[in-house]
């Protein structure tokens, strides 16, 4: 079996996101502990894609879901990977056994679709995890609690930019 980093996969499906978003109203948004781990040079073995659309396309977002998944399952044949799917009412889950360090990473889906990444953002409870990365996680956007929570982490300042 041959080993493809989880980076890769996520590389992957920002850049079929990111092309997607180009014709339908429609992204996935990587959020959460997965884009605060990012942000402090930590790998993460669990990323959460969010789905946004202002316009609350669900039929396009179903396609961008079952493109995503169809090209995750091709590579992963490719290159001798079995990962394995699995669905309750929330979330869709694609794990890979990293048999080498007995870690399951995973990819997960979640079910919902955001109007804004700002709506996104305001649902999580914990500071550190008002995270998002957008555009192949070329571009941070943060609440103002998780700014101040990750500058603690990462000894930077903030400049708010309101003021």
């Amino acid at each position: 079996m041959t080993h493809i980093p989880l980076k890769e996969y996520v590389t992957q499906v920002l850049a079929i996101s990111d092309e997607f978003a180009k014709t339908r109203n429609v992204s996935l948004v990587i959020a959460g502990g997965a884009a605060a781990s990012a942000i402090c040079k930590r790998l993460s073995s669990d990323v959460d894609f969010f789905f946004v659309s202002a316009a609350q396309d669900v039929v396009a977002a179903r396609e961008l879901l079952n493109l995503v998944l169809k090209r995750i399952s091709a590579h992963a044949t490719r290159c001798n990977e079995e990962p394995t799917f699995t669905r309750n009412e929330n979330v869709i889950s694609v794990c890979f056994d990293e048999s080498a360090t007995d870690e399951v990473v995973k990819l997960q889906f979640i079910l919902r679709l955001y109007p804004s990444v700002s709506v996104l953002l305001g649902g999580f409870d914990l500071g550190p995890c008002a995270v998002a990365l957008l555009h192949k996680g070329k571009e941070v956007v943060l609440t103002r609690l998780g700014a101040w929570c990750l500058a603690l982490v990462r000894h930077v300042s903030i400049r708010d930019l309101l003021f």
